[in-house]
């Protein structure tokens, strides 16, 4: 993984399939809570507004990408990113490549010297990507009550945070490490 080169792009709706396929319809809560299952190439299209910046992972040469996510503005100010649908193909995750991926998305929000901090919300049983988004910086700044309307119920979920300042102190560039 420490050799490999690892490259945002500007998502390309002829890839929405592949993030189809990534998503098996047991995690599309956790990835999509609004989405209502099966997951349909629409649906990921659907995911961004204008505003928003949907992003893929390539890692070295290689045609197809192997992540999907997305770095919007936080509608309430404009000091903040929101990054949202974050995930990795099936068969490269528990490799750190989320954790990279990770490091690119921040690297990429902070490369706006307007913004000053990068926010997510995560489900608290989803203990994989808490472990990469705290190894990463993140910290939990607060919950939040959510009402999804597939599963009607509401939710709570935890709100992480990484700040302009932190990310720099501990040195997260964007490097593919």
């Amino acid at each position: 993984m420490c050799r490999e080169t690892l490259q945002l792009r500007p998502f390309d709706k002829l890839f929405a399939h592949t993030v189809v396929g990534w998503v098996p319809d047991e995690e599309l809560l956790w990835l999509a809570p609004s989405t209502l299952p099966p997951l349909t190439v629409d649906k990921v299209i659907g995911w961004t507004k204008p505003t928003d910046r949907p992003l893929l992972l390539f890692r070295d040469d290689e045609p197809a990408p192997c992540g999907y996510a997305e770095l919007n503005p936080l509608r309430s100010t404009g000091q903040a990113m929101w990054l949202g649908h974050v995930v990795i193909a099936p068969a490269l995750r528990g490799q750190g490549l989320g954790a990279a991926f990770t490091r690119r998305l921040v690297a990429e929000a902070f490369a706006d010297t307007r913004i000053e901090r990068v926010v997510l919300i995560v489900f608290p049983d989803n203990e994989a990507a808490i472990r990469c988004y705290r190894a990463n910086g993140f910290r939990q700044t607060g919950e939040e009550r959510h009402r999804f309307r597939p599963q009607g119920s509401a939710c709570t979920m935890m709100r992480l945070e990484l700040s302009r300042a932190l990310a720099e102190c501990l040195g997260n560039r964007g490097r593919a490490q």
